[in-house]
Protein backbone atom coordinates (compact mmCIF):
# COMPACT_ATOMS: atom_id res chain seq x y z
CA UNK A 1 0.00 0.00 0.00
CA UNK A 2 2.88 2.36 0.93
CA UNK A 3 4.62 1.57 -2.38
CA UNK A 4 1.45 2.26 -4.29
CA UNK A 5 1.06 5.64 -2.54
CA UNK A 6 4.63 6.65 -3.37
CA UNK A 7 4.17 5.72 -6.99
CA UNK A 8 0.99 7.74 -7.23
CA UNK A 9 2.75 10.76 -5.67
CA UNK A 10 5.62 10.52 -8.13
CA UNK A 11 3.22 10.32 -11.06
CA UNK A 12 1.66 13.57 -9.83
CA UNK A 13 4.88 15.48 -9.02
CA UNK A 14 7.10 14.57 -12.01
CA UNK A 15 5.04 16.43 -14.65
CA UNK A 16 5.22 19.54 -12.42
CA UNK A 17 9.02 19.27 -12.16
CA UNK A 18 9.34 19.00 -15.95
CA UNK A 19 7.70 22.42 -16.27
CA UNK A 20 9.87 24.16 -13.60
CA UNK A 21 12.20 26.91 -14.98
CA UNK A 22 15.91 26.08 -15.27
CA UNK A 23 18.95 28.29 -16.07
CA UNK A 24 18.00 31.33 -18.23
CA UNK A 25 19.12 31.25 -21.96
CA UNK A 26 20.58 34.50 -23.34
CA UNK A 27 18.95 35.43 -26.72
CA UNK A 28 21.27 35.80 -29.72
CA UNK A 29 21.73 39.46 -30.54
CA UNK A 30 20.66 40.12 -34.13
CA UNK A 31 21.81 43.24 -35.97
CA UNK A 32 18.95 45.37 -37.26
CA UNK A 33 21.15 46.84 -39.97
CA UNK A 34 23.79 45.62 -42.42
CA UNK A 35 25.96 48.61 -41.47
CA UNK A 36 28.61 48.02 -38.81
CA UNK A 37 28.87 50.48 -35.93
CA UNK A 38 32.65 50.20 -36.30
CA UNK A 39 34.55 51.91 -39.09
CA UNK A 40 34.73 49.94 -42.33
CA UNK A 41 36.71 51.53 -45.17
CA UNK A 42 36.46 49.85 -48.58
CA UNK A 43 38.74 50.51 -51.53
CA UNK A 44 36.30 50.79 -54.45
CA UNK A 45 38.48 51.87 -57.37
CA UNK A 46 42.02 52.12 -58.69
CA UNK A 47 42.53 53.91 -62.00
CA UNK A 48 45.57 54.97 -64.00
CA UNK A 49 44.69 58.42 -65.37
CA UNK A 50 47.94 59.19 -67.23
CA UNK A 51 49.14 57.89 -70.64
CA UNK A 52 48.51 54.16 -70.83
CA UNK A 53 46.67 51.70 -73.04
CA UNK A 54 45.60 48.11 -73.43
CA UNK A 55 48.14 46.61 -75.84
CA UNK A 56 47.17 43.08 -76.91
CA UNK A 57 44.99 42.86 -73.77
CA UNK A 58 47.96 43.88 -71.55
CA UNK A 59 47.70 47.13 -69.51
CA UNK A 60 50.77 49.04 -70.72
CA UNK A 61 51.95 52.24 -69.07
CA UNK A 62 54.24 54.84 -70.59
CA UNK A 63 57.61 55.15 -68.79
CA UNK A 64 56.78 58.34 -66.86
CA UNK A 65 55.45 59.62 -63.55
CA UNK A 66 51.88 58.33 -63.29
CA UNK A 67 48.84 59.63 -61.43
CA UNK A 68 46.77 56.88 -59.83
CA UNK A 69 43.25 57.76 -58.65
CA UNK A 70 42.14 55.61 -55.71
CA UNK A 71 38.52 55.70 -54.52
CA UNK A 72 37.48 54.76 -50.97
CA UNK A 73 34.21 54.79 -49.00
CA UNK A 74 33.54 54.36 -45.28
CA UNK A 75 30.55 52.01 -45.11
CA UNK A 76 30.82 51.65 -41.34
CA UNK A 77 29.22 53.63 -38.55
CA UNK A 78 32.29 55.38 -37.14
CA UNK A 79 34.97 57.70 -38.46
CA UNK A 80 38.13 55.97 -39.62
CA UNK A 81 41.80 56.90 -39.46
CA UNK A 82 44.48 55.15 -41.44
CA UNK A 83 46.92 55.10 -44.32
CA UNK A 84 46.08 54.67 -47.99
CA UNK A 85 49.03 52.87 -49.57
CA UNK A 86 50.07 52.48 -53.19
CA UNK A 87 52.30 49.51 -53.86
CA UNK A 88 53.97 48.11 -56.98
CA UNK A 89 54.59 44.37 -56.77
CA UNK A 90 54.63 44.63 -52.97
CA UNK A 91 56.91 47.70 -52.69
CA UNK A 92 55.48 50.95 -51.28
CA UNK A 93 55.67 53.84 -53.77
CA UNK A 94 53.29 56.41 -52.22
CA UNK A 95 50.88 56.85 -49.31
CA UNK A 96 48.31 59.26 -47.83
CA UNK A 97 47.17 59.79 -44.24
CA UNK A 98 43.37 59.74 -44.26
CA UNK A 99 40.54 60.54 -41.87
CA UNK A 100 37.15 59.67 -43.34
CA UNK A 101 33.72 60.08 -41.78
CA UNK A 102 31.03 57.37 -41.88
CA UNK A 103 29.19 57.34 -45.20
CA UNK A 104 31.79 59.52 -46.90
CA UNK A 105 33.36 58.78 -50.28
CA UNK A 106 36.74 60.16 -51.31
CA UNK A 107 39.13 60.10 -54.26
CA UNK A 108 42.85 60.36 -53.59
CA UNK A 109 45.62 60.95 -56.10
CA UNK A 110 48.78 58.93 -55.57
CA UNK A 111 51.87 58.79 -57.75
CA UNK A 112 54.18 56.18 -59.22
CA UNK A 113 57.26 57.12 -61.23
CA UNK A 114 57.51 54.25 -63.72
CA UNK A 115 60.45 55.74 -65.65
CA UNK A 116 62.94 53.26 -64.24
CA UNK A 117 60.60 50.32 -64.89
CA UNK A 118 60.71 50.63 -68.70
CA UNK A 119 60.88 47.28 -70.43
CA UNK A 120 59.51 45.40 -67.44
CA UNK A 121 56.30 43.38 -67.27
CA UNK A 122 53.97 41.46 -64.95
CA UNK A 123 53.85 44.25 -62.35
CA UNK A 124 50.99 44.47 -59.86
CA UNK A 125 49.62 47.88 -58.89
CA UNK A 126 47.89 47.71 -55.53
CA UNK A 127 45.87 50.20 -53.47
CA UNK A 128 45.63 49.17 -49.80
CA UNK A 129 43.76 50.64 -46.82
CA UNK A 130 45.69 50.19 -43.56
CA UNK A 131 43.51 51.14 -40.59
CA UNK A 132 44.93 52.68 -37.42
CA UNK A 133 42.17 51.11 -35.35
CA UNK A 134 39.27 48.72 -35.85
CA UNK A 135 38.17 47.96 -39.41
CA UNK A 136 35.02 45.86 -39.51
CA UNK A 137 35.79 44.03 -42.76
CA UNK A 138 39.36 43.60 -43.96
CA UNK A 139 38.30 41.74 -47.13
CA UNK A 140 37.46 45.02 -48.90
CA UNK A 141 40.68 46.83 -47.99
CA UNK A 142 42.50 46.52 -51.32
CA UNK A 143 42.17 46.56 -55.12
CA UNK A 144 44.77 45.63 -57.71
CA UNK A 145 45.63 45.88 -61.40
CA UNK A 146 47.73 42.88 -62.39
CA UNK A 147 49.96 42.05 -65.35
CA UNK A 148 51.16 45.63 -65.98
CA UNK A 149 53.90 46.38 -68.49
CA UNK A 150 55.92 49.57 -68.90
CA UNK A 151 56.89 50.50 -72.47
CA UNK A 152 56.56 53.31 -75.02
CA UNK A 153 54.02 52.42 -77.70
CA UNK A 154 53.34 54.65 -80.74
CA UNK A 155 50.35 53.45 -82.74
CA UNK A 156 47.11 54.62 -84.29
CA UNK A 157 44.38 53.07 -86.43
CA UNK A 158 41.50 54.13 -88.62
CA UNK A 159 38.22 53.29 -86.91
CA UNK A 160 35.88 54.69 -89.59
CA UNK A 161 36.06 56.34 -93.00
CA UNK A 162 34.01 57.60 -95.94
CA UNK A 163 36.33 56.21 -98.61
CA UNK A 164 34.56 54.63 -101.60
CA UNK A 165 34.04 50.88 -101.39
CA UNK A 166 35.32 48.35 -103.90
CA UNK A 167 33.23 48.54 -107.06
CA UNK A 168 31.75 51.97 -106.36
CA UNK A 169 30.94 54.30 -109.25
CA UNK A 170 32.47 57.74 -108.74
CA UNK A 171 31.30 61.00 -110.34
CA UNK A 172 33.76 62.94 -112.48
CA UNK A 173 33.78 65.82 -110.03
CA UNK A 174 35.37 67.16 -106.87
CA UNK A 175 35.40 64.50 -104.14
CA UNK A 176 35.80 64.95 -100.37
CA UNK A 177 36.07 62.30 -97.69
CA UNK A 178 37.28 61.70 -94.16
CA UNK A 179 38.93 59.13 -91.91
CA UNK A 180 38.50 58.89 -88.14
CA UNK A 181 41.77 58.00 -86.42
CA UNK A 182 42.33 56.82 -82.84
CA UNK A 183 45.55 56.65 -80.86
CA UNK A 184 45.82 53.07 -79.53
CA UNK A 185 49.27 53.52 -77.99
CA UNK A 186 50.47 55.50 -74.98
CA UNK A 187 52.54 58.18 -76.76
CA UNK A 188 51.41 61.24 -78.77
CA UNK A 189 51.60 60.75 -82.55
CA UNK A 190 50.70 62.51 -85.78
CA UNK A 191 48.63 60.69 -88.40
CA UNK A 192 48.05 61.34 -92.08
CA UNK A 193 46.72 59.28 -94.99
CA UNK A 194 48.67 58.96 -98.23
CA UNK A 195 46.50 57.56 -101.06
CA UNK A 196 46.79 57.17 -104.78
CA UNK A 197 44.41 56.56 -107.67
CA UNK A 198 46.12 54.44 -110.32
CA UNK A 199 45.01 53.34 -113.79
CA UNK A 200 46.69 52.21 -116.99
CA UNK A 201 46.87 55.83 -118.09
CA UNK A 202 48.56 57.19 -114.93
CA UNK A 203 47.95 58.02 -111.30
CA UNK A 204 47.26 60.90 -108.94
CA UNK A 205 48.36 61.29 -105.30
CA UNK A 206 46.04 62.24 -102.46
CA UNK A 207 47.38 63.44 -99.12
CA UNK A 208 45.11 64.08 -96.18
CA UNK A 209 45.25 66.69 -93.47
CA UNK A 210 47.37 65.88 -90.40
CA UNK A 211 45.88 64.98 -87.03
CA UNK A 212 47.74 65.19 -83.72
CA UNK A 213 46.57 62.32 -81.52
CA UNK A 214 47.03 62.34 -77.76
CA UNK A 215 47.05 59.02 -75.90
CA UNK A 216 44.28 57.98 -73.55
CA UNK A 217 44.66 56.06 -70.32
CA UNK A 218 43.38 52.90 -68.66
CA UNK A 219 40.73 55.11 -67.04
CA UNK A 220 39.77 57.17 -70.09
CA UNK A 221 39.82 56.16 -73.78
CA UNK A 222 41.61 58.35 -76.33
CA UNK A 223 39.69 61.04 -78.21
CA UNK A 224 39.57 60.19 -81.97
CA UNK A 225 40.44 62.84 -84.54
CA UNK A 226 39.26 63.32 -88.14
CA UNK A 227 41.54 63.74 -91.14
CA UNK A 228 40.09 64.96 -94.43
CA UNK A 229 40.91 64.06 -98.03
CA UNK A 230 39.84 65.55 -101.35
CA UNK A 231 40.72 65.38 -105.02
CA UNK A 232 39.42 66.65 -108.34
CA UNK A 233 38.06 63.75 -110.36
CA UNK A 234 36.68 65.84 -113.22
CA UNK A 235 39.39 64.62 -115.64
CA UNK A 236 39.25 60.96 -114.58
CA UNK A 237 37.41 58.27 -116.49
CA UNK A 238 37.24 54.50 -116.25
CA UNK A 239 38.59 52.10 -113.64
CA UNK A 240 41.11 53.21 -111.02
CA UNK A 241 42.70 51.39 -108.07
CA UNK A 242 42.48 53.35 -104.83
CA UNK A 243 45.22 52.31 -102.39
CA UNK A 244 47.63 53.79 -99.87
CA UNK A 245 48.77 53.92 -96.27
CA UNK A 246 48.01 55.49 -92.94
CA UNK A 247 51.26 57.12 -91.82
CA UNK A 248 51.78 57.36 -88.05
CA UNK A 249 54.73 59.43 -86.85
CA UNK A 250 56.00 59.60 -83.28
CA UNK A 251 59.22 60.39 -81.48
CA UNK A 252 60.78 57.10 -82.61
CA UNK A 253 59.94 57.66 -86.29
CA UNK A 254 57.21 56.79 -88.81
CA UNK A 255 55.24 53.59 -89.27
CA UNK A 256 52.63 52.70 -91.88
CA UNK A 257 49.45 50.67 -92.03
CA UNK A 258 48.13 49.64 -95.43
CA UNK A 259 44.69 50.74 -96.56
CA UNK A 260 43.03 47.90 -98.42
CA UNK A 261 43.06 48.51 -102.20
CA UNK A 262 39.75 48.80 -103.99
CA UNK A 263 38.65 49.45 -107.58
CA UNK A 264 36.44 52.42 -108.36
CA UNK A 265 35.00 53.58 -111.67
CA UNK A 266 34.71 57.20 -112.77
CA UNK A 267 31.79 57.88 -115.09
CA UNK A 268 30.07 60.97 -116.40
CA UNK A 269 26.71 61.44 -114.77
CA UNK A 270 23.86 61.40 -117.27
CA UNK A 271 20.48 62.70 -116.23
CA UNK A 272 17.25 61.77 -117.96
CA UNK A 273 14.14 63.89 -117.56
CA UNK A 274 10.99 61.80 -117.33
CA UNK A 275 7.70 63.63 -117.96
CA UNK A 276 5.18 63.58 -115.19
CA UNK A 277 2.35 61.09 -115.38
CA UNK A 278 -1.01 62.34 -116.68
CA UNK A 279 -2.94 63.01 -113.51
CA UNK A 280 -6.19 64.11 -115.20
CA UNK A 281 -9.23 62.45 -113.71
CA UNK A 282 -12.40 61.77 -115.60
CA UNK A 283 -15.25 63.88 -114.29
CA UNK A 284 -17.72 62.16 -112.09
Amino acid sequence: MRITSVLLALLFILPLLAQAPGSPIEPVSMSTSGKSTDADVAVTGINVTTPSAWISAIPTLAPMNHTIRVSIVNIGGSAADGELLLKVSGSLVDNRTVNINPGAQENHLLYWDASSFEGGSSYTLEAVWEADGIDADSSNDEMTITGLSVASVEDAISIADTLPADGDAMPRAEWSGAMTIANIGNQPVNATAQLSLTSSSGSISITSSVATLQPGSLANPPVPQIITLNFDGSSLEGDYTLSGNLLVTGASGPSTTSIEPRTVTFTALISTLIPASNMNLDPG
